[in-house]
């Protein structure tokens, strides 16, 4: 998926698999899941809402647009202060602590790095559709291939 994301977007990071969305910008490193997620609809929602998209939960394209989402981190870090980002970290810390629902998540999402993650990747996937077509379909040859590989080692 490494080279994908980096021949796509032009960047020069590391991907991995593992069972969350997150990104550590020191490292140039994403980590994917293809595991759902319980907050799947409220991002759906919400993205479909703020940018007047059509995403559905559990499909391929929302998994494209998470991993753009963590890209879009990488992209726009740079935008913000060092203030605006410790900010950003309290804020989290105070929302992670809220009972899990609807409002959690859309304060979650509506933080200023995650907005301005999800809306880089929005507009990546506008600004450029055969990237982002070529994208979504080779991440969707690798995650076939995945569980290919997962099926055959379970039997």
């Amino acid at each position: 998926m490494t080279s994908i994301i980096n021949k796509c977007c032009g960047l020069n990071i590391k991907a991995k698999l593992t069972s969350q969305f997150w990104v550590s910008e020191n490292k140039q490193l994403i980590s994917y899941s293809l595991i759902p997620d319980t907050c799947d609809k409220d991002f759906c929602n919400f993205v479909n809402k703020t940018w007047n998209c059509k995403f559905e939960p559990c499909t391929l394209a929302l998994m494209e647009l998470s991993i753009l989402h963590e890209v879009g981190h990488l992209k726009t870090f740079p935008y913000f202060s060092d203030r605006a980002r410790l900010f950003n970290q309290v804020c989290k810390l105070i929302i992670d602590r809220l009972p899990f629902d609807k409002l959690q998540n859309y304060l979650y999402f509506n933080l200023p790095l995650e907005k301005k993650a999800t809306e880089w990747a929005i507009h990546f996937m506008r600004k450029y559709p055969k990237r982002a077509n070529y994208f979504a379909k080779e991440m969707n040859a690798n995650v076939q291939d995945f569980y290919k590989r997962v099926a055959g080692a379970v039997k």
